[in-house]
């Protein structure tokens, strides 16, 4: 086992343990959800659509065990995400810090870093053509997947806060506007994902997120109609690639 997988798992425990102390101690006395509290943006989902993150880790947990398995010494996917992983375990821990101890614009710069570091580790997956198999995908493809799209997603919000500790006044745009911009523009980057790179689990993150921000904003009526428009968008054109992927493997079947 190299080196460089023992400490993927090292990184990845260390992600696990301080954001769980950070709510737990809690770091400088308030949790990550009291802070969030802090900032009543629109684009900010209730509480229970967080508990994604679960799902992120325990796939994450299912990557850096198979990372390690003596079979996978010579795993051409594992091998490309290389260090950055890693990376990606530091920027999240260093943004649970300047978030706690209220750097915004600092974890703005780390939420940003982060992301860049997942889409990195995300093209180097070559999603869209790899031939894994379903399960090396649940070890290899899902787990980023599904993390990028939450991070996609959390660096809206994150802006979002920022601009809402600005004043979005100041800026010249009123927070329902803002919030209804972030919400087409992050529907039409899940769909670009969804037909460029065939990938459901990352559109599906935004359905999931989006569908807790109309929920939340029942009685804002233009920001619940994206919310759901863009949600029942992003599912329709799920459905409509699977069935055309499903009716393509048919067409060959007879061939």
């Amino acid at each position: 086992m190299s080196l460089k997988r023992i400490l993927n798992i090292l990184a990845f425990a260390g992600v696990v343990a301080v954001n769980w102390l950070a709510d737990y101690l809690p770091l400088n006395g308030q949790t990550t959800g009291e802070i969030s509290d802090k900032f009543p943006i629109l684009f900010s989902p209730p509480r229970y659509v967080f508990a994604i993150w679960g799902l992120i880790y325990l796939f994450l947990l299912f990557f850096v065990i198979y990372q390690i398995l003596p079979r996978q010494d010579d795993n051409i996917y594992v091998e490309r995400i290389g260090s950055a992983f890693i990376l990606s375990c530091l920027f999240n821990i260093a943004w649970i810090f300047s978030w706690h101890y209220e750097y915004f614009l600092l974890s703005i710069i780390l939420m940003v870093a982060l992301l860049i570091t997942l889409v990195f580790i995300y093209s180097k997956l070559e999603i869209a053509s790899n031939r894994l198999f379903f399960g090396e995908k649940a070890f290899i493809n899902f787990p980023f997947s599904i993390y990028l799209g939450w991070i996609t997603i959390a660096t809206i919000g994150n802006l979002s806060a920022f601009l809402y500790s600005l004043g979005y006044e100041n800026l010249f745009i009123g927070q329902e506007l803002w919030t209804e911009i972030a919400l087409i523009l992050g529907g039409i980057i899940a769909l670009l994902v969804l037909f460029l790179r065939k990938d459901v689990f990352y559109s599906l993150v935004f359905v999931w997120a989006y569908v807790g921000i109309g929920m939340k904003n029942l009685t804002i009526t233009n920001i619940y109609y994206i919310a759901f428009g863009m949600s029942g968008i992003i599912v329709l054109s799920i459905l409509f690639m699977l069935i055309r992927r499903h009716s393509r493997r048919r067409k060959y079947m007879f061939y």
